[in-house]
């Protein structure tokens, strides 16, 4: 059960993990305040100087490189940005494609939780490269003492480096579990969008298309008297409808005309236009009463 949380919620698992850490360093630097000559270490005086030296450089070689990961994680965030740029589009192909709320809701969170992770990703790296930019130095007063003196020092540093190295580690480690995560998240939702089903929407539509050109091939342009009544009315998809089915009749007939009327008896409406090189200039719409009136 713990491995599952740390999983799911790397982020915290790396906040255990780094608190632990610095208790750690907090415990080392008080015990280098205290003034006990017992705190030097016997095993200081049996390695060489040198060693301690090379030890001390190689500490800040490995930040180095951890930090140079770190700015490679730091795009998580760009691509967070493009995936919530892009989350409308996908969003809508899934919810046309599986019109279950419960299939929206689950679309929703998959790609709620991928931004999460990718953005956690990006500012943990931001986290390791500002927060903890930290380095214990050598003392230059230690130079000037003798080299038990500087040997302790020189372990000290290497020691508190090392932990903090550690955290580095812990903190670019989970940045690149927040992007795994973000990564199976998008692998759901491409799944979701990829899947060959059409829903009983798009049949319906399918069917409602049968025998009718697609409105995409026109463009539309509505009289100020047209765009009043379809404000009232909400009947522009009707509208559109009507006019194509008539000029899908008999499409010779309409070029030759200056203008159209036709009446939709079902919807109880009179339209009038003019057709000219996939133009369609909505002149006037009324309702069939009012259109047959003197």
């Amino acid at each position: 059960m713990n491995r599952l949380i740390e999983i799911i919620f790397p982020m915290y698992a790396n906040y255990v993990a780094n608190g632990k850490v610095r208790k750690r360093i907090d415990n080392l630097i008080k015990r280098q305040n205290l003034p006990d000559e017992d705190t030097i270490e016997s095993v200081v005086d049996e390695v060489d100087i040198e060693v301690y030296k090379e030890m001390y450089h190689d500490t800040f070689k490995i930040k180095d490189k951890l930090e140079d990961k770190a700015k490679t994680n730091v795009v998580g965030v760009t691509i967070a940005i493009t995936l919530i740029m892009g989350a409308s589009g996908v969003i809508n192909t899934i919810y046309s494609k599986f019109p279950i709320p419960t299939i929206k809701w689950i679309a929703f969170g998959f790609l709620s939780t991928a931004v999460i992770y990718m953005i956690a990703a990006g500012l943990l790296a931001i986290r390791v490269l500002i927060r903890d930019n930290k380095m214990f130095f050598v003392n230059l007063e230690s130079f000037a003492t003798d080299d038990q003196s500087l040997s302790q020092e020189y372990n000290d540093c290497i020691e508190l480096n090392k932990h903090q190295n550690t955290m580095r580690n812990n903190t670019v480690f989970t940045s690149y579990e927040c992007i795994r995560n973000s990564l199976v998240c998008l692998i759901l939702i491409l799944i979701l969008v990829s899947v060959p089903i059409i829903s009983p929407t798009s049949n319906e539509a399918q069917e409602r298309n049968i025998g009718k050109v697609s409105n995409e091939e026109y463009q539309f342009l509505y009289s100020a008297k047209a765009v009043d009544f379809i404000k009232s009315s909400d009947i522009q998809d009707v509208v559109e409808e009507t006019i194509i089915r008539d000029i899908y009749r008999d499409i010779d007939k309409i070029k030759s005309a200056s203008e159209i009327g036709i009446a939709d008896v079902p919807n109880k409406i009179f339209i009038k236009y003019s057709y000219n090189d996939n133009k369609i200039n909505v002149l006037l719409i009324e309702t069939i009463s009012n259109s047959i009136n003197p």
